[in-house]
């Protein structure tokens, strides 16, 4: 007689206890009618036919008429795979729905909690992104950049020009680095931009604009920051900076 373990595994491969139960004593007893698996079994008669009809559904039992009744044959357990198959299937599709869900699940989290929002900006396509915040997208009228080496500060595009022209958006330059101040200085007011010095060391570059914090490393040719959003130090520091 078969064992009650293996109707629970054999669960696992999208089937009922009823019919499990119906395809082990198929394979254990061959080829048998209603009235004798109804005698042998605790499944109902009418149980027997809903559960054989969903098992020849599922590849894994035939039925045929012999001497005006219908017999039910067990088919090969590698029938199985089928249905294996269909849960690798069902698991990649639920996967690939969590991996589009997820970042809309987490902006709203985000949005409504305590914490700060962090992405990362990476080569010329993060140099672009924040550029495209700053000088197209964004509203304020002052951006601040408080730079390790002041030489690697590219000044904005010629197609941002005619944004910050328009919006007066004014660009705060800090360095610590006194002997490259004057050559900026000497182009500053051509540019909407005042170069100032900033007695502190600095182990990264760092730029504030509106609620936004960019840091990490300022350059076009190796750009790596963390941008982030909706913070409150990027105000506090804006403030404390630029009176």
């Amino acid at each position: 007689m078969y064992e009650p373990m293996n109707i629970e595994r054999l669960k696992q491969f999208n089937l009922t206890a009823g019919e499990a139960e119906l395809y082990l004593f198929l394979l254990e007893n061959g080829d048998s009618p209603v009235s004798e698996i109804a005698a042998e079994t605790n499944i109902g008669r009418t149980n027997i036919y809903d559960y054989a009809k969903s098992l020849i559904e599922k590849g894994l039992v035939t039925d045929y008429e012999r001497s005006r009744k219908i017999f039910f044959k067990a088919e090969s357990p590698v029938q199985l795979e089928k249905q294996v198959e269909s849960r690798v299937r069902e698991a990649q599709k639920l996967h690939t729905e969590y991996q589009e869900l997820l970042p809309i699940l987490k902006q709203m989290y985000v949005r409504n909690s305590d914490l700060m929002q962090v992405k990362y900006l990476l080569g010329d396509e993060g140099f672009s992104k924040m550029s495209n915040k700053i000088y197209m997208e964004g509203s304020a009228d002052k951006v601040i950049f408080l730079l390790k080496d002041i030489n690697l500060y590219e000044p904005p595009e010629p197609k941002y020009r005619s944004f910050i022209q328009n919006r007066q958006l004014y660009t705060y330059i800090f360095t610590n680095q006194k002997q490259a101040i004057a050559e900026f200085k000497a182009r500053d007011a051509k540019n909407l931009r005042e170069t100032r010095y900033l007695d502190i060391p600095m182990k990264e570059d760092v730029v504030l604009y509106e609620s936004t914090m960019f840091v990490g490393k300022f350059s076009s040719r190796d750009f790596k920051m963390a941008m982030i959003e909706n913070c409150g130090l990027a105000n506090l520091l804006t403030q404390l900076l630029v009176k």
